[in-house]
């Protein structure tokens, strides 16, 4: 599919602002970019492809600005068990039907928005079994598998582990950067990398590098709480589009 000047423009717009709000928040530019990018190439691996490139870039470079805050006894914790879910999440979109896989992301999108109206517990007050939390990062190692968006599970954990901003931040990144590069060496062997997805990730650097540079400084300014309820708004708009795409 060919795509007009007007179509790239719009393309670089919504790449530009949703990893702006990922540079903010560690979290949701896959989410939101995902369902829109799909307008463009129509097929869900090679969008997939473009933006574990992307985002794996964007976590790279604020992790150079962060590192020093990382936790690095729970990034261990993070890394074995959602390293354990990501195959099955990955074999899923690779072999299960495409539209039911459409469905569940659309439902994890308009749940992961709502969910930000809702106050979660955070800190070491609120108490669930041990198992209870390695399920969690188990099922957000498959959703990142298959969607590379796994964060939705996984903030519900960090918030769990950290009440200060600065290690939320710097261990998420820490979680993206491994976690895309092996996604990237995945995809790679599976064939995903086709010469247009590679054309269009590399085409679409330039926005994502503009949003985590706006995204930095946004992060220092805006009240966070007001913020995250215009992404959580986002969210739940781009589930409804997509599971109504995925249905037709």
């Amino acid at each position: 599919m060919a795509m007009e000047t007007h179509h790239w423009i719009l393309l670089f717009l919504v790449v530009a602002a949703t990893h702006l709000v990922g540079a903010v928040t560690l979290y949701g530019s896959t989410l939101m970019a995902l369902p829109l990018l799909l307008l463009f190439m129509g097929d869900l691996a090679t969008a997939v492809a473009i933006l574990v490139t992307v985002g794996t870039v964007q976590a790279a470079h604020i992790f150079c600005y962060v590192y020093r805050d990382v936790d690095w006894h729970e990034f261990k914790r993070i890394m074995i068990f959602m390293g354990l879910g990501m195959p099955i999440g990955v074999l899923c979109v690779r072999y299960l039907p495409q539209a039911p896989l459409m469905i569940a992301l659309g439902g994890l999108l308009i749940a992961s928005g709502v969910s930000r109206f809702v106050p979660l517990p955070t800190g070491r007050n609120f108490s669930l079994p041990a198992m209870v939390w390695r399920l969690v990062l188990l099922a957000a190692g498959a959703i990142h598998g298959a969607f590379s968006c796994g964060g939705t599970l996984l903030v519900v954990y960090v918030l769990h582990r950290f009440t200060r901003k600065e290690p939320f931040r710097a261990t998420l990144a820490a979680v993206w950067v491994v976690l895309g590069a092996v996604l990237l060496v995945t995809y790679l062997a599976l064939g995903s990398f086709t010469p247009r997805a590679v054309v269009i990730g590399l085409i679409v650097l330039p926005p994502v590098l503009l949003g985590n540079w706006l995204g930095q400084r946004v992060a220092a300014r805006l009240r966070q709480g007001v913020f995250v309820q215009i992404v959580a708004l986002v969210l739940v708009m781009s589930g409804v589009i997509t599971v109504l795409r995925a249905v037709q």
